[in-house]
């Protein structure tokens, strides 16, 4: 994905370690005020499509007062999308806890988006190489990531 012409913004967790919970923080301190909602999801879903996205920002868009969540392998999980009410919540995420027990602990503001290529994630190097030879090349295109923030 070429990210040239993306308002996006890089920002630099150098707390790290401390697991998601700090990458969750730093990303939701790093948000412009005016921010409605935030889409939380992990880099290591690789089979997410642009598609997938789509239909979880519709089944988001214009309610408030709902989580929209993506459905696989019987469980909800991210990709999902935390309207602004939930980001005192997502700011007190402490250690390699992620955004899962905000889902959990509000199942009844959960919108669920079946979504089966979240299923599929990349945790070991042999399952990266696995995915590296089932896709054929790539064009190489120029990757210029606009603003970097330090949290």
């Amino acid at each position: 994905m070429l990210l040239k012409h993306s308002p996006a913004s890089v920002i630099i967790n150098r707390q790290w370690e401390e697991g998601l919970g700090a990458s969750i923080r730093c990303g939701i301190a790093a948000l412009p005020p005016a921010c409605d909602a935030v889409l939380l999801m992990l880099a290591d879903q690789v089979g997410i499509t642009g598609d997938d996205l789509k239909r979880l920002m519709s089944a988001w868009r214009g309610q408030d007062g709902v989580i929209a969540a993506s459905l696989y392998s019987g469980t909800v999980g991210v990709p999902a999308i935390f309207p602004r009410w939930c980001f005192p919540e997502l700011m007190a995420l402490r250690g390699d806890r992620g955004a899962r027990l905000l889902l959990l602990r509000h199942t009844d503001r959960l919108t669920r988006v079946p979504m089966s290529n979240a299923a599929q994630d990349l945790d070991t190097p042999e399952q990266l190489e696995a995915l590296r030879r089932l896709r054929q090349p790539r064009s190489s295109g120029e990757i210029r990531l606009p603003r970097i923030k330090d949290c």
